[in-house]
């Protein structure tokens, strides 16, 4: 009886394979994939956090009747039923429909109560971490993109000649922003499958991850105008070079033009503006040729010479509040570094305040940075992610995604500090997309870091691998 109720309920999971193997309802396969078929993503991916992996288009007819048919029979075994009834019923109901919260809450729980009796099931290890993966769009909780992430580490060690694994694991990577990784992964899987339309599409996501560019950031043109076009102007005039003097103001106010029309902010343009306001002053001139100075003396980390330099460049500018606040700025940073923390946070507020009341929305992303990593050097972390959350929502209004990744990074940190593991990957998750074109970045380095240890902290030790 035992064996016949056994065999029975292998059946119906056999059905279920069946059924399931030519369909591709997410972009990761199911076990027991076979039949290619394309993976075009649905609406909404660049406001999600966690991208669509559903595909677009609905089951066929003959599939929904085929669903609906293993649904009763599923139905019909005991409440107790068996590894192979439960893990059918979790695959069937996912591949239905894109899920709502709670039932891939519930499909999650299956499919970890099948391993929980069968750890090395690969099988089973493949549906839960597709399952994990779609709770973690429905959800928009990254965190289970680690724990996803941790199975197709473990599954490539249990079944290293599985194509489905292989699939897998490169579309996880790539999702997590891991590009050499993913890519790697790609080139491994074509070593085994050249021909087939799953190679197909690894040759394509190949060459995306080998063509790919990031877009331009606004960061970088604003800053080639702030701190090095407005400087050199500045220099020139200083020499006594008034035709070089020209030719750096005309760029600087063209990029600076075309950067608020992007963008909207005017922290560019209105720095521009003041120096066309008067461009024959030598006090204008040599403040900002000082605050070069003393930005190259901070970045150099010759912090007594960079406090003189921009503190010259302060004064001089003083009556162009749009020119004075960046050396205003970086001298706190160097109250910072000599823990004169009062004195930043004052400078801060100040340049926080004027950047809002005046379209300078990066200037006032750049002063809440700068009050939360005051706050953070004082161990006052939650102060320091509330004003991490500022600087990023201003960063974002800007354009400026890498600035706002930077702060994502330190977010992450803090919040995994504060045992707050699930906001603490959000962070970095997002922090990794952004900068995964930015590979010598410190920021991705030390986000790569931070999800280590929050992936030791949760016991997945393949993901921190």
């Amino acid at each position: 009886m035992a064996c016949s109720r056994a065999q029975a309920d292998r059946s119906v999971y056999r059905e279920s394979l069946e059924a399931l193997q030519d369909y591709r309802p997410y972009e990761l396969r199911l076990t027991g994939s076979r039949g290619y078929s394309p993976c075009r993503s649905m609406a909404g991916d660049q406001v999600r956090l966690v991208a669509n992996v559903r595909c677009a288009g609905d089951p066929s007819r003959q599939m929904l009747r085929d669903l609906a048919r293993l649904a009763t029979r599923e139905g019909e075994r005991p409440p107790a039923a068996s590894a192979d009834v439960r893990r059918a019923a979790a695959v069937d109901e996912m591949a239905a429909a894109l899920l709502e919260p709670p039932a891939a809450d519930r499909v999650v729980g299956r499919l970890e109560d099948v391993l929980a009796d069968r750890p090395s099931d690969v099988a089973a290890i493949n549906d839960a971490m597709v399952a994990r993966v779609v709770r973690a769009q429905v959800r928009q909780d990254p965190l289970d993109l680690l724990h996803a992430l941790s199975q197709a580490e473990h599954l490539a060690r249990l079944d290293s000649g599985s194509l489905v694994f292989a699939f897998n694991r490169a579309v996880l990577r790539e999702r997590l922003g891991l590009r050499d990784e993913a890519g790697d992964s790609w080139r491994g899987y074509l070593t085994r499958d050249s021909i087939s339309g799953w190679a197909g599409e690894a040759r394509r996501r190949l060459t995306t991850l080998a063509f790919s560019s990031p877009p331009r950031d606004p960061q970088f043109v604003r800053e080639r105008i702030v701190d090095s076009l407005l400087p050199a102007w500045g220099q020139a005039v200083v020499d006594g070079d008034r035709s070089a003097a020209g030719v750096l103001l005309v760029r600087a106010g063209a990029e600076a033009d075309s950067l608020a029309h992007a963008t909207g902010d005017g922290s560019a343009l209105l720095a521009v503006q003041a120096v066309r306001s008067d461009p024959e002053s030598r006090d204008l001139a040599s403040g900002l040729a000082a605050y070069g100075t003393g930005r190259a003396a901070f970045i150099g980390y010759r912090f007594e010479d960079a406090e003189r330099a921009l503190t010259r460049s302060a004064r001089s500018l003083s009556a162009l509040p749009s020119l004075a606040v960046w050396p205003e700025m970086l001298l706190g940073a160097v109250d910072i570094y000599n823990r004169r923390y009062g004195k930043a946070e004052a400078l801060y507020r100040v340049a926080l305040a004027s950047g809002d009341s005046a379209s300078r929305v990066a200037q006032a992303g750049r002063a809440a940075w700068g009050l939360g990593l005051s706050l953070a050097r004082q161990s006052r972390d939650r102060d320091a992610i509330r004003w991490f959350g500022v600087a990023r929502s201003r960063f974002v209004t800007a354009g400026e995604r890498l600035n706002a990744a930077a702060v994502d990074v330190q977010i992450g940190g803090l919040a995994g500090d504060l045992g707050d593991v699930r906001r603490g990957f959000a962070s970095e998750y997002a922090a990794l997309l952004a900068l995964a074109d930015a590979r010598d970045s410190p920021y991705r380095h030390t986000a790569l870091l931070i999800v280590g240890r929050l992936s030791m902290d949760q016991g997945e030790v393949e993901a921190a691998v």
